[in-house]
Formats: C-alpha cells, sequence, structure tokens
C-alpha cells in the first residue's frame, strides 16, 4: 500500500527548479515546501503548496538555493480537520495535524466521527529531513496509509467443544435476511495524526444497514468506518 515520490531539482544559474515526480498512478498528492531563512537556521517555516499544477504525474517548482523540508502528503480534508486551517510564514511542520470531526449527537459526548483515506510519510525522520538544494538534487518520499479501517464478518455457524463451524445458507437465502441493522460502539480510536504518529483514545460509533457484500456462503462483509490509531495502540505496537 505504499508509492514512492520522486522530486529531481536541475540547476539552474541563480534559482532551482525542482521536478516532482510520483509513480503508480496516484492522484491528490501535495507537497508543503518550508524554507530556512540562513544556512545554519534550524527553524523551518512554511513557503508554499504545491497541490493543484500536477501534469500527467509531474509537477515543477523553482526554488531559491538553500535548506528545505519537504512534507508529502494526501488527503482530500472532506472528512477531517487539517490544522492550521490556512498556512502562513509562520507555520511550521511540527504544526500541521489531521484531526477527526466530533461528534455532534448528544448522546455521544466526546466521541469523534470516522475519518478519510490519509497518506503520511513512512517515518518522522524522512518527514523531518533537510534537504540542502544546491543543485541536481533529488528528494524521494514514501508514503504510507495513516488511518485503519473497522471490517466486520457476519457468519452463521454452530459452537461444538469451542470449535466454531459455518452453516451455509442455500438458494438465495443469506445472513442479512434476519438482519436489519448492525451498531458498532468502537473504543480505542485516535483523535489526530501528525508526521510523528497518532493521539487521542477516543470512541467512534458505526451503523449500517446494507452489507458490502455477500459470499457465496450467504455470509455478510461489511467495510466498517476508517479511523485514526489510539495513542495507545500506537504505543503498544512500539
Amino acid at each position: 500500500n505504499n508509492y514512492e515520490d520522486e522530486m529531481i531539482i536541475d540547476n539552474h544559474p541563480q534559482l532551482t527548479r525542482s521536478e516532482v515526480t510520483y509513480s503508480g498512478d496516484v492522484e491528490g498528492v501535495s507537497v508543503l515546501i518550508f524554507g530556512s531563512s540562513t544556512m545554519n537556521n534550524s527553524d523551518y517555516f512554511f513557503q508554499e503548496s504545491l497541490n493543484t499544477v500536477w501534469v500527467g504525474n509531474r509537477t515543477s517548482k523553482n526554488l531559491e538555493l538553500g535548506k528545505y523540508k519537504f512534507f508529502f502528503y494526501k488527503a482530500e480534508g472532506n472528512e477531517i480537520d487539517i490544522l492550521p486551517s490556512s498556512f502562513s510564514s509562520t507555520t511550521k511542520l511540527e504544526d500541521i495535524e489531521f484531526k477527526a470531526k466530533p461528534d455532534t449527537d448528544p448522546n455521544r459526548n466526546g466521541y469523534v466521527l470516522p475519518v478519510e483515506e490519509i497518506w503520511l510519510p513512512e517515518s518522522a525522520d524522512m518527514a523531518n529531513k533537510v534537504y540542502t538544494i544546491a543543485g541536481e538534487d533529488v528528494v524521494q518520499n514514501t508514503l504510507k496509509r495513516a488511518v485503519s479501517q473497522v471490517e466486520l464478518n457476519l457468519l452463521r455457524g454452530k459452537e461444538e467443544n469451542g470449535k466454531f463451524t459455518p452453516l451455509p445458507y442455500t438458494g438465495d437465502d443469506n445472513i442479512m435476511k434476519d438482519i436489519q441493522e448492525i451498531r458498532l460502539d468502537i473504543s480505542g480510536v485516535g483523535e489526530s495524526v501528525n508526521y510523528a504518529g497518532a493521539s487521542g483514545n477516543k470512541k467512534t460509533y458505526y451503523s449500517a444497514n446494507k452489507e458490502t457484500s455477500i459470499s457465496e456462503q450467504g455470509f455478510a462483509y461489511f467495510a466498517g468506518p476508517l479511523v485514526f490509531p489510539s495513542e495507545a495502540s500506537v504505543e503498544k505496537a512500539d
């Protein structure tokens, strides 16, 4: 589920022409450019965003020679909040955050809504890498999926001596003839992610009255909500 983006920087007498190429026919990749005011400055501030000029999986941008960070990501921003809401010359990489929207149902105080597909650099070191642009340089990024998906399989069967044996349906019957709706109250989902990982430990709610697919055995599969991994689950995995 990973793909690579490549930024090729060609030499120029005074400006550096950077040509970004990404593979895998993946659309919607954005690149945030953070620049340093001096060659020895450890602070990098937002300069501009490349997210609307991709043509044939390629884009280019002239940059002054110097040190930069390039933050690649893929997110539509329809079902999440991308923070800050607008970037300025004081915005740093560590300020960029993708946050789940709160659930406004009065019965679900403290819950967050499901999120959307998000792709971020595969490591914090990759996102935070400093590039000295001097001409004929190459910048590469590998993005990975930053969300998890809850999936549900509904099977009919019987249990004997601790062993479950499926009981397939015949004809046009399937398990959904006896089920009007499924409801999931899901604990342990994150509230936000950034280049360094996930944070928060929330709940989310999911319901569906229509399955994603029915198997040949008459069992139902639900492609459930996308969620951020919780801060606790990330720490456990590490």
